[in-house]
């Protein structure tokens, strides 16, 4: 009897040991150059000291020795072939604890599709979707996905600095779900095991109110020395009993919790309710975050594990594990800070850009004014107007929400609206006509180059179309397919010369005009007789790795 006591006593108070840290990653991209990225920002060997320099230099932090991880990165390039590799790791218990998934990856499964076959194979991979530019509302994700609040979205180009904690954050998150599991896997076999060797004491000692009296002594002991925090609620709502983990969290007495309604230890008004009626239903919590006040007016925040008892229908009450996660809420905050930093950061690169090329195109201006001569004068008016294209992008996108996208139809209004008052007062009975789609938002990768050849084909026909200082000029922006847009500028002028070749005109405008075809990747056509219509069919460029 003393040896099955000391071996009871072992068994409480040894903790479980916590699970290794699981470095596997899987890519999934049908671009091996995003392949590539990855492997720089997470393989071993890859460039994470110099980050920290950098961000040293910027905002002169001085690194932490924090340690270093090297991923194991394994690649796939359609969701067909990472399910495969999902569930063959699986199968030799050598599971990944997070996927970076590309969002389109034609012509199989896109990446909402391919994560809910995944966590059909392990419910348990963290998920990061990464994508240009979001081809689903969040509605809709949240009716492809069974749990969107486990899915995170990454943008790109990407931020290597963000994608390293994403990876060390998720494949944390990832060990401490199956660290928990195993831990409450554990309490629970014990719990089981205790319970029946208690049952079997009973009856073989069930004349001795001695031993019934020693196993209760057991069973609350183990109650209040658990680490984790231990709570019963009534139907009402009203907490029963409390172990010495929540009064400790919290910093209440034993009489200032029992009796007491649990809504009146919560914090947020809209869930005071939430968890009881979740329990009345008879569902189960699991890793539920809460927000709950101290004594002395903290908040804490914890991660709930619960799940109602029954007996014969009715309802006795619900037992609750609770986990301190106070400190990831705080780690969680100074991600989200240092995110901020960052766009503010990149939000004044934008201003200092812009600033620089407008005094660049006001200094041509002035020089421009002091030529004599037309033609060189005509060049410097040309090559002012080019950098005020880009500037105004640069503004845009500084005075812009998104850093990462550009309302092209609100700056091709601008652009145009400016070129015309800019050019001779001859044009004053031009008329504009101009026709933009609502959802053509670009990145800078597109808008720079199509911003450039928008002001070579609007300059070309102020020049030419209209000798007598009337006519109308269009301009239609529109949205063609899901990645596929289409911008037309036509004039009701003379037309193109016959015989007109872009190739073999010695014309600038038009060699860049031909030039940005290339870059976009775009397929342009020009039609005359009457008037000239130029037409580019065009798609959004991804951003190009310049290391």
């Amino acid at each position: 009897m003393h040896n099955q006591e000391s071996l009871a006593r072992q068994m409480l108070h040894q903790p479980h040991a916590g699970m290794e840290k699981n470095l596997r990653i899987l890519i999934v991209d049908d671009n091996p150059a995003i392949h590539n990225d990855f492997r720089k920002i997470l393989a071993p060997g890859s460039r994470e000291a110099e980050f920290d320099a950098i961000e040293s230099a910027l905002f002169g932090a001085i690194p932490s020795k924090r340690p270093r991880f090297d991923f194991e990165l394994t690649y796939a390039s359609q969701g067909q072939q990472a399910l495969e590799i999902v569930r063959a790791a699986v199968a030799a218990k050598q599971r990944f604890s997070v996927v970076f998934m590309d969002e389109r990856m034609p012509p199989g499964w896109d990446g909402l599709e391919t994560t809910v076959k995944i966590w059909e194979a392990d419910p348990d991979l963290q998920v990061v979707i990464c994508t240009a530019f979001s081809d689903k509302s969040w509605e809709e994700i949240t009716k492809a996905i069974p749990y969107p609040e486990r899915l995170l979205i990454l943008k790109k180009p990407f931020d290597s600095i963000e994608v390293l904690q994403m990876a060390h954050a998720l494949s944390e998150k990832w060990s401490l779900l199956q660290t928990s599991r195993l831990n409450l896997q554990s309490l629970e076999e014990k719990v089981s095991t205790r319970t029946v060797e208690l049952v079997t004491e009973v009856k073989r000692h069930v004349a001795t109110g001695e031993a019934l009296r020693r196993s209760q002594q057991q069973l609350s002991d183990f109650f209040e020395s658990a680490s984790v925090g231990l709570m019963q609620i009534d139907a009402q709502g009203v907490i029963l009993r409390v172990n010495r983990a929540v009064l400790h969290l919290l910093g209440y007495t034993l009489d200032e919790c029992i009796g007491h309604n649990v809504n009146e230890f919560q914090t947020d008004p809209m869930s005071k309710t939430g968890s009881l009626n979740y329990l009345l239903a008879r569902q189960t919590l699991t890793n539920v975050e809460a927000c709950l006040r101290g004594k002395d007016g903290s908040v804490k925040h914890v991660l709930l594990d619960s799940n109602g008892l029954w007996e014969n229908g009715e309802f006795i009450h619900t037992r609750c594990f609770m986990r301190d996660i106070s400190e990831r809420k705080v780690a969680e905050a100074q991600i989200q800070q240092s995110l901020t930093e960052k766009e503010i950061l990149l939000k004044e690169i934008h201003h200092r850009v812009k600033n620089n090329l407008q005094i660049i195109s006001s200094l041509l201006a002035l020089r421009a004014d002091t030529i004599l001569d037309e033609n060189i004068r005509e060049v410097l008016i040309e090559s002012q107007q080019r950098i005020r294209s880009m500037s105004l992008i640069h503004e845009h996108f500084y005075q812009s929400d998104s850093l990462a996208r550009l309302d092209f139809g609100e700056y091709l209004l601008k652009l145009v609206n400016t070129l015309y008052h800019s050019s001779s007062t001859t044009l004053g009975g031009v008329k504009l006509a101009i026709d933009t789609a609502e959802d053509v938002n670009l990145n800078m990768e597109t808008s720079v180059p199509l911003g450039l050849m928008v002001n070579e084909l609007v300059n070309n026909a102020f020049k030419h179309a209209f000798k007598d200082g009337t006519g109308l000029l269009s301009i239609t922006l529109q949205r063609e397919a899901l990645n596929s847009y289409s911008i037309t500028i036509a004039d009701d002028g003379p037309g193109l010369p016959p015989g007109f070749d872009i190739s073999q005109t010695g014309s600038l405008g038009m060699r860049l005009v031909e030039t940005f075809t290339h870059q976009l990747k775009a397929k342009f056509q020009m039609n005359t007789g009457p008037g000239a219509v130029f037409r580019l069919e065009f798609k959004e460029l991804h951003y190009a790795d310049r290391s």
